[in-house]
């Protein structure tokens, strides 16, 4: 890349951009939390009150969302590309402005993590809160204190977790002013618009409101490594990771010299990712969760690492997104596998290894075999005659939307629900059914085993 050139930024965010738009027309994204935003969105556009998604609430895209839930799902998802993009270029800016040398690779390598590139398709809020947390870096480096509080204030609304940037940011801001007021500008801005981004959650939910809950234990040691590594970066993106820290320590053992705005950077690149993983630690869910520490670890690479060793990087990073996968092997929620494919287990998870499909290609299948599944069961239980109750787990925000343009009252779909509202409903009269896997999970969810004893596998009316 030829940062001199003035055709380098537009051209490389143009190709950026335009790489996501094959991804955004398969619905809202492969995350159950993504169909669950646009049906929240819908009752708070009907009805005028406040309700959060999931807890704590991410008020700002909810009452966003809460206007334009009707248009199509690609154009959302085109939202978020426009959004994640002007993100990026906040963070190429943002470096350019600190000197950093190698800043348009910056961009480029944060474009083609899988993680980042997948969520810049979706309607989820990771790369929303992402971008508003560079957009106020941006400003940061060009010293709009109060701006920059602001930017991550409006990130915190998005995702409450953002605000865990205001302690790398402000080492960053101490580095450029060595003055306490300005830091004091930056956290009050912060501190009045995050709060005044949660007052409907407030108003709604009280305190209540700011809590998390863990329906399940914690995830088995192996899933969550798979979740930080080959999840979120793939094969060829985790050999790009660790040849980017093996050059960058190289380079730390090998000179002092670094300049000090460079040193605060590192610093506080240092810091995000110790938080960050922590975080994840603590609630290692989603390989979505590491998105806040990926432009970070990059800041790092691009701040040590040669430009030859950054194309290298970038180049595995981006075959990474489609070629030599590690998916779930499962014909409803998992990809298509291609030929190139191999089944094997990690644990007790099938997944498969595919040659020619990567987190991104394989996300896009995802997202088609999901929708095609809920809306089969949305169509059987359209034609239910009997008051019937399905235990959907995962599958319920899906079912839900596909409902909506032929409900039926007979037919109610439940997220997990414990024994005693089982007995309830059979005695009310209602046929009791469960999804694919959610039996067990739902006695996982209530520490029991009563599910299957209780219900049957949907569909299995006479």
């Amino acid at each position: 890349m030829h940062p001199q050139s003035k055709y380098s930024l537009p051209l490389l965010l143009a190709i950026i951009f335009l790489s996501r738009i094959p991804f955004i027309f398969s619905g809202y994204g492969s995350e159950e939390d993504a169909w669950g935003l646009i049906l929240t969105a819908r009752n708070i556009g009907a009805t005028g009150v406040y309700e959060v998604s999931r807890l704590p609430g991410h008020p700002v895209q909810e009452l966003l969302l809460s206007l334009i839930w009707q248009w199509p799902a690609w154009l959302l998802n085109l939202l978020t590309v426009l959004f994640s993009t002007a993100g990026i270029a906040a963070f190429i800016l943002a470096l350019k402005k600190l000197l950093v040398q190698n800043y348009l690779y910056a961009g480029a390598l944060l474009a083609a993590v899988p993680v980042i590139y997948i969520n810049n398709t979706n309607v989820m809020d990771y790369t929303w809160a992402l971008s508003l947390t560079l957009f106020s870096l941006y400003a940061i480096t060009h010293k709009k204190y109060v701006v920059a509080g602001v930017l991550l204030g409006l990130a915190c609304g998005f995702r409450i977790t953002a605000g865990a940037m205001a302690i790398p940011f402000a080492l960053i801001i101490w580095g450029q002013e060595l003055r306490f007021p300005m830091l004091i500008r930056f956290a009050i801005s912060i501190g009045i618009t995050a709060i005044a981004c949660y007052i409907p959650a407030w108003m709604v939910y009280g305190k209540s409101f700011f809590t998390y809950y863990e329906y399940f234990p914690y995830p088995p040691f192996l899933k969550n490594i798979y979740k930080a590594t080959i999840g979120a970066w793939g094969i060829p993106g985790m050999v790009a990771l660790v040849t980017g820290v093996w050059f960058s320590l190289r380079k730390l053992q090998q000179t002092t010299s670094t300049n000090l705005t460079h040193k605060y950077l590192l610093g506080a690149a240092a810091i995000t990712i110790l938080l960050y993983t922590y975080s994840f630690i603590k609630i290692p869910q989603k390989s979505a969760f590491v998105i806040p520490m990926v432009p970070y670890i990059i800041l790092i690479f691009v701040v040590l690492c040669k430009e030859t060793q950054l194309k290298w990087i970038t180049m595995f990073m981006i075959l990474s997104c489609f070629f030599a996968g590690i998916q779930l092997d499962d014909k409803l929620r998992g990809s298509t596998p291609t030929f190139a494919s191999v089944p094997f287990q990690i644990g007790n998870t099938n997944v498969t290894f595919d040659l020619l499909q990567g987190p991104v290609t394989a996300d896009d299948s995802k997202r088609n075999n999901k929708i095609a599944y809920a809306k089969q069961i949305a169509s059987e239980l359209s034609e239910i005659k009997k008051p019937t109750v399905l235990i959907a787990g995962w599958w319920q925000n899906e079912v839900n939307y596909f409902r909506i343009a032929s409900p039926n009252p007979n037919a109610e779909v439940v997220y997990y629900i414990d024994e005693a509202t089982i007995n309830n409903y059979q005695q009310q009269g209602y046929q009791l059914f469960y999804l694919p896997e959610q039996e067990y999970y739902n006695d996982l969810r209530f520490q029991g085993n009563f599910t299957k004893g209780k219900a049957l596998p949907f569909p299995s009316q006479e």
